[in-house]
Protein backbone atom coordinates (compact mmCIF):
# COMPACT_ATOMS: atom_id res chain seq x y z
CA UNK A 1 0.00 0.00 0.00
CA UNK A 2 1.10 3.52 -0.68
CA UNK A 3 2.42 5.41 2.28
CA UNK A 4 0.22 8.20 3.49
CA UNK A 5 1.72 11.63 3.16
CA UNK A 6 2.28 13.40 6.44
CA UNK A 7 0.99 16.90 6.96
CA UNK A 8 4.03 17.55 9.21
CA UNK A 9 6.81 19.66 7.65
CA UNK A 10 10.07 17.88 6.84
CA UNK A 11 12.81 18.13 9.46
CA UNK A 12 16.57 17.82 9.39
CA UNK A 13 18.68 18.04 6.25
CA UNK A 14 15.68 17.41 3.97
CA UNK A 15 13.81 20.43 5.27
CA UNK A 16 13.40 23.43 3.03
CA UNK A 17 14.12 26.60 4.96
CA UNK A 18 11.13 28.82 5.38
CA UNK A 19 11.25 32.40 4.24
CA UNK A 20 8.87 35.00 5.56
CA UNK A 21 6.98 37.32 3.25
CA UNK A 22 8.81 40.23 4.90
CA UNK A 23 12.17 38.72 3.95
CA UNK A 24 11.07 38.16 0.37
CA UNK A 25 9.82 41.76 0.14
CA UNK A 26 13.17 43.05 1.37
CA UNK A 27 15.05 40.93 -1.17
CA UNK A 28 12.79 42.11 -3.99
CA UNK A 29 13.06 45.75 -2.89
CA UNK A 30 16.82 45.85 -2.60
CA UNK A 31 17.77 43.30 -5.24
CA UNK A 32 20.34 41.90 -2.80
CA UNK A 33 20.47 39.29 -0.11
CA UNK A 34 22.42 40.04 3.04
CA UNK A 35 22.92 37.12 5.37
CA UNK A 36 22.76 38.23 9.00
CA UNK A 37 21.72 36.87 12.35
CA UNK A 38 18.94 38.48 14.34
CA UNK A 39 21.46 40.56 16.30
CA UNK A 40 22.87 41.93 13.03
CA UNK A 41 26.22 40.09 13.05
CA UNK A 42 26.98 37.52 10.38
CA UNK A 43 27.87 34.07 11.57
CA UNK A 44 31.22 32.66 10.53
CA UNK A 45 29.83 30.38 7.81
CA UNK A 46 27.40 32.99 6.56
CA UNK A 47 30.10 35.66 6.55
CA UNK A 48 32.18 33.47 4.24
CA UNK A 49 29.32 33.19 1.76
CA UNK A 50 28.65 36.92 1.94
CA UNK A 51 32.36 37.74 1.48
CA UNK A 52 32.58 35.32 -1.45
CA UNK A 53 29.55 36.88 -3.13
CA UNK A 54 31.00 40.37 -2.60
CA UNK A 55 34.30 39.27 -4.15
CA UNK A 56 32.50 37.73 -7.13
CA UNK A 57 30.43 40.85 -7.67
CA UNK A 58 33.62 42.94 -7.53
CA UNK A 59 35.30 40.69 -10.11
CA UNK A 60 32.32 40.99 -12.47
CA UNK A 61 32.29 44.78 -12.19
CA UNK A 62 36.07 44.88 -12.67
CA UNK A 63 35.81 42.78 -15.84
CA UNK A 64 33.20 45.24 -17.12
CA UNK A 65 35.68 48.08 -16.40
CA UNK A 66 33.27 49.60 -13.89
CA UNK A 67 36.14 50.21 -11.49
CA UNK A 68 34.43 52.74 -9.24
CA UNK A 69 31.58 50.31 -8.62
CA UNK A 70 34.01 47.42 -8.15
CA UNK A 71 35.97 49.39 -5.54
CA UNK A 72 32.77 50.19 -3.65
CA UNK A 73 31.82 46.52 -3.65
CA UNK A 74 35.26 45.27 -2.59
CA UNK A 75 35.20 47.79 0.27
CA UNK A 76 32.34 45.76 1.74
CA UNK A 77 34.90 43.05 2.57
CA UNK A 78 36.91 45.48 4.68
CA UNK A 79 35.04 44.38 7.80
CA UNK A 80 35.82 42.25 10.80
CA UNK A 81 33.21 39.68 9.70
CA UNK A 82 34.92 38.90 6.37
CA UNK A 83 37.52 36.13 6.46
CA UNK A 84 41.14 37.36 6.44
CA UNK A 85 41.70 36.00 2.92
CA UNK A 86 38.82 38.12 1.58
CA UNK A 87 40.00 41.16 3.57
CA UNK A 88 43.47 40.72 2.04
CA UNK A 89 41.95 40.41 -1.42
CA UNK A 90 39.86 43.55 -0.87
CA UNK A 91 42.94 45.55 0.17
CA UNK A 92 44.85 44.43 -2.91
CA UNK A 93 41.92 44.91 -5.28
CA UNK A 94 41.30 48.43 -3.98
CA UNK A 95 44.93 49.29 -4.65
CA UNK A 96 44.83 47.70 -8.10
CA UNK A 97 41.64 49.56 -8.98
CA UNK A 98 43.10 52.85 -7.73
CA UNK A 99 46.10 52.37 -10.00
CA UNK A 100 43.85 51.64 -12.99
CA UNK A 101 41.87 54.81 -12.34
CA UNK A 102 44.66 56.99 -11.01
CA UNK A 103 42.54 57.64 -7.88
CA UNK A 104 45.06 56.92 -5.18
CA UNK A 105 43.58 59.24 -2.58
CA UNK A 106 40.21 57.42 -2.60
CA UNK A 107 41.87 54.07 -2.02
CA UNK A 108 44.13 55.54 0.68
CA UNK A 109 41.07 56.97 2.44
CA UNK A 110 39.29 53.58 2.36
CA UNK A 111 42.38 51.85 3.72
CA UNK A 112 42.78 54.50 6.43
CA UNK A 113 39.15 53.96 7.45
CA UNK A 114 39.72 50.18 7.55
CA UNK A 115 42.83 50.63 9.71
CA UNK A 116 40.97 52.96 12.08
CA UNK A 117 38.06 50.58 12.51
CA UNK A 118 39.95 47.26 12.50
CA UNK A 119 43.50 47.94 13.64
CA UNK A 120 43.79 44.37 15.00
CA UNK A 121 42.77 42.73 11.72
CA UNK A 122 45.11 40.00 10.45
CA UNK A 123 45.58 42.07 7.28
CA UNK A 124 46.19 45.43 8.97
CA UNK A 125 49.90 45.15 8.12
CA UNK A 126 49.12 44.63 4.44
CA UNK A 127 46.66 47.54 4.48
CA UNK A 128 49.33 49.77 6.06
CA UNK A 129 51.93 48.73 3.48
CA UNK A 130 49.47 49.21 0.61
CA UNK A 131 48.40 52.61 1.90
CA UNK A 132 52.04 53.67 2.07
CA UNK A 133 52.76 52.38 -1.43
CA UNK A 134 49.79 54.28 -2.84
CA UNK A 135 51.04 57.44 -1.13
CA UNK A 136 54.49 56.85 -2.61
CA UNK A 137 52.97 56.39 -6.06
CA UNK A 138 50.87 59.55 -5.61
CA UNK A 139 54.05 61.45 -4.68
CA UNK A 140 55.75 60.35 -7.92
CA UNK A 141 52.79 61.79 -9.84
CA UNK A 142 52.57 65.01 -7.79
CA UNK A 143 56.01 65.68 -6.30
CA UNK A 144 55.02 69.19 -5.20
CA UNK A 145 52.54 67.65 -2.75
CA UNK A 146 55.06 66.61 -0.10
CA UNK A 147 52.49 65.32 2.38
CA UNK A 148 52.05 62.15 0.31
CA UNK A 149 55.70 61.28 0.82
CA UNK A 150 55.67 62.02 4.55
CA UNK A 151 52.43 60.03 5.00
CA UNK A 152 53.92 57.09 3.11
CA UNK A 153 57.08 57.22 5.20
CA UNK A 154 54.98 57.31 8.36
CA UNK A 155 53.08 54.19 7.22
CA UNK A 156 56.31 52.29 6.53
CA UNK A 157 57.86 53.36 9.84
CA UNK A 158 54.74 52.31 11.74
CA UNK A 159 54.76 48.93 10.03
CA UNK A 160 58.45 48.41 10.71
CA UNK A 161 58.06 49.49 14.36
CA UNK A 162 55.51 46.75 15.02
CA UNK A 163 57.62 44.20 13.12
CA UNK A 164 54.80 41.67 13.41
CA UNK A 165 54.24 41.10 9.70
CA UNK A 166 55.72 38.35 7.60
CA UNK A 167 59.18 38.73 6.14
CA UNK A 168 57.90 39.56 2.66
CA UNK A 169 55.94 42.53 3.93
CA UNK A 170 58.76 43.72 6.19
CA UNK A 171 61.26 43.47 3.32
CA UNK A 172 58.94 45.42 1.04
CA UNK A 173 58.41 48.06 3.76
CA UNK A 174 62.20 48.52 4.08
CA UNK A 175 62.52 48.91 0.32
CA UNK A 176 59.64 51.38 0.13
CA UNK A 177 61.04 53.37 3.05
CA UNK A 178 64.33 53.54 1.17
CA UNK A 179 62.51 55.02 -1.82
CA UNK A 180 60.96 57.62 0.49
CA UNK A 181 64.40 58.63 1.76
CA UNK A 182 65.69 58.79 -1.82
CA UNK A 183 62.80 61.03 -2.92
CA UNK A 184 63.38 63.30 0.08
CA UNK A 185 66.97 63.95 -0.96
CA UNK A 186 66.38 64.23 -4.73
Amino acid sequence: PAAAKSSQPAKGTDAVPSVSNRSMSQIEATGRVKIVKENGNATCGKAVYLADSVALQGEVLDSMKRWTNAAEVWSQNLTNTAPPARQREAVLKLAETAVKQGQFTNAMARLADFLTRFSNSPVADLALLTQGELGLKQHTLQPAETHYLSDALQNFNQLLATNSAGTNIIGQAHLDRGWCYWFETN
